[in-house]
C-alpha cells in the first residue's frame, strides 16, 4: 500500500512539474534563410526602390533568358510564388518542406501574404502536412478586407501569424498554401515571400546565389492531384533551390532554448552590404533595434515589436555600423556596411 501511495505521489509531482513547464512561442527561420541575401518580398514587387530587388534579382532573369536562351518569359517580371490563375503557370498550391533536428509542437504558420482575393469565392487555406504529405491541420488565409480599415490590407502586415486548428508534434513536415480559383474571374492573386536561386547548367551561365535548402519546394498544378518538386517541373527547374516564406510557429521549452540556442544564431540583418533598406529578422520577437557608428554613437533607433521589420537606412552616411537587435530573450549585435 505504501508503494502505491509513493507511486501516486511521484506521478502527481511529475504532472505538476509538467504543468509548470514554460514554453516559448517562436517563429522558426531556417539558418539558410536567416543568412540569405536574395530575399524577395511579395508586396511592392515592382517598385525599383524596394529592397526586394536585392542584388538586381530580376537582372538574373534577363541573363538566363538572353544569354542562355531559356524560355522563361512566363516568369520574367512576375512573382514566382503566386498568381495561380496565370495561363502559363496554372498552379493551385505551393508546399515548403521542413526538417527539424527534433520533434516540435507545430501550432501555426507565419507568412507574408499579399493579394486581392475577395470572400465571394470562399476561403483558401494554409495546411500542415506530415512527412507522408497527409494533412494533419489547417487554418484559413484571410481574404481582402479581413483587416478592417487598415490601409493596404494584407500587404501592410509584415509577417502574419495564422494558427492551426490542431497542434501536432512533428519533426519532418510540409507547410502548404492553397491558391485555388473558386469562382470564374476570381483570380487568386495571393503572393508569398521567397528566396530566389538560379541553377543554369554549366554549359551556359551558372547563377548560384541565394539560399540552398535541404529539400526542394513542391507545387501542384491545375488538373493534377500530384505534388511535383520544383526541380522536376519544366518551369521551376531553374529555381529549384528556393525557400518559400512559410515559417512554422512552434512551442519549445524555455529550458531547451536556454541550453541550446545562441541568440546570435536567431537574428540577422539583410542585405549586407545595404544601400537604402535592411530587414531585421529573429526567431524571437524583436523589441527594438539600435544602430551605432564606428565611434559607438547611436545614430538611429527603431521600435519594432515583431519578428521581422524593414528599416529605411537611406539617411545614414556610407560606412560601417553596428546594429544591436534587442529581442525578448536577449540582444545580438551585427555589423552592417552601408554603401
Amino acid at each position: 500500500m505504501k508503494k502505491i501511495v509513493l507511486i501516486i505521489a511521484f506521478i502527481l509531482i511529475y504532472l505538476q512539474g509538467k504543468a509548470q513547464q514554460e514554453y516559448d512561442t517562436i517563429i522558426y527561420y531556417p539558418p539558410a534563410v536567416l543568412n540569405c541575401p536574395m530575399w524577395m518580398d511579395s508586396a511592392n514587387l515592382y517598385n525599383p526602390n524596394d529592397p526586394s530587388h536585392y542584388y538586381q534579382i530580376f537582372y538574373h532573369y534577363g541573363l538566363l533568358r538572353t544569354q542562355c536562351g531559356y524560355n522563361i518569359a512566363s516568369l520574367y517580371g512576375i512573382n514566382v510564388i503566386g498568381e495561380c490563375a496565370d495561363p502559363m503557370l496554372n498552379n493551385i498550391a505551393f508546399s515548403q518542406p521542413y526538417h527539424l533536428d527534433s520533434a516540435a509542437l507545430v501550432i501555426g504558420i507565419a507568412a507574408k501574404v499579399y493579394g486581392r482575393k475577395s470572400t465571394m469565392g470562399g476561403y483558401n487555406y494554409f495546411r500542415l502536412r506530415d512527412s507522408s504529405n497527409v494533412e494533419v491541420a489547417y487554418c484559413s488565409i484571410p481574404p481582402l478586407g479581413s483587416l478592417g480599415g487598415q490601409p493596404g490590407g494584407l500587404s501592410q502586415v509584415p509577417l502574419g501569424k495564422y494558427y492551426f486548428n490542431n497542434q501536432v508534434m512533428l519533426k519532418d513536415f510540409y507547410l502548404s498554401a492553397d491558391v485555388i480559383e473558386t469562382l470564374p474571374g476570381d483570380r487568386c492573386t495571393y503572393q508569398f515571400d521567397h528566396t530566389c536561386t538560379f541553377n543554369a547548367d554549366t554549359t551556359c551561365l551558372k547563377i548560384d546565389k541565394g539560399c540552398p535548402v535541404d529539400d526542394f519546394p513542391y507545387l501542384m498544378k491545375g488538373g493534377s492531384n500530384q505534388w511535383t518538386r520544383f526541380d522536376q517541373d519544366t518551369v521551376y527547374w531553374y529555381y529549384r533551390k528556393m525557400h518559400i516564406g512559410f515559417y512554422p510557429i512552434i512551442l519549445v521549452p524555455k529550458l531547451s532554448l536556454d541550453k541550446e540556442m545562441n541568440i546570435d544564431n536567431t537574428c540577422n540583418v539583410l542585405p549586407n552590404p545595404a544601400k537604402n533598406y535592411i530587414k531585421v529578422m529573429s526567431h524571437f520577437k524583436i523589441n527594438d533595434i539600435e544602430i551605432f557608428d564606428i565611434r559607438g554613437i547611436m545614430v538611429k533607433s527603431v521600435l519594432i515589436n515583431s519578428h521581422e521589420k524593414q528599416i529605411n537606412i537611406s539617411d545614414l552616411a556610407l560606412g560601417t555600423y553596428l546594429v544591436k537587435i534587442n529581442t525578448a530573450r536577449g540582444s545580438s549585435t551585427k555589423k552592417l556596411i552601408k554603401e
